[in-house]
């Protein structure tokens, strides 16, 4: 069965369709939708098929679409993901899926309500550092986990942190201290 996607953002959108275009036998890309006509269209060229749309809202009302991969600045995240939800989309998400536990725990139960797939992108599972660290577990050499911290560093062009709203979120929902690290109540 092949599903029929819309990309909403153009910015880490272009590495998703880039994937798409992989496994044409599952997936086709019908809409880019972006807020940068310009951006959307570019990306679009690369979409045999795909129509440009600004509108968010829009995009996701089309019957002619059956997933949303959402490809927005952060803070965007949770809102739009409920509305494609509500649409009765199946939803594929950057990081983060939304702001808090709570909400995720809303999405989940919405997304089964309605039968549909709420998929964040996770792909650090598979990363080098990842799979060394389930290795040196499963040898039983890294003893049991008592606190976890992830720092990420990426090496980006400066052209993709001056995107005005790129990867910010609005200040009502900026977090008033840096994050530390937790104690694992699982472990």
């Amino acid at each position: 069965m092949s599903h029929r996607v819309a990309i909403l953002g153009g910015g880490i959108g272009g590495a998703h369709l880039a994937g798409y275009l992989t496994v044409p036998e599952r997936f086709s890309v019908g809409v880019i939708c972006d807020a940068d006509e310009q951006r959307a269209r570019a990306l679009a060229e690369n979409a045999p098929g795909a129509v440009v749309i600004a509108s968010i809202d829009d995009t996701i009302g089309r019957d002619d679409i059956d997933v949303i991969d959402i490809c927005l600045p952060p803070f965007l995240h949770g809102e739009v993901a409920a509305k494609a939800l509500a649409a009765g989309k199946h939803v594929i998400c950057e990081k983060p899926v939304c702001g808090s536990l709570a909400e995720y725990d809303r999405l989940a139960a919405q997304a089964t309500a309605a039968g549909r797939l709420l998929l964040p992108v996770f792909q650090y599972r598979y990363s080098v550092a990842l799979q060394k660290l389930a290795h040196l577990i499963a040898a039983d050499v890294a003893g049991r986990p008592l606190v976890g911290a992830l720092e990420t560093h990426w090496n980006r062009p400066v052209a993709t942190t001056t995107i005005p709203g790129a990867a910010r979120s609005p200040p009502s929902l900026a977090a008033p201290s840096p994050p530390t690290p937790s104690t694992c109540t699982t472990c």
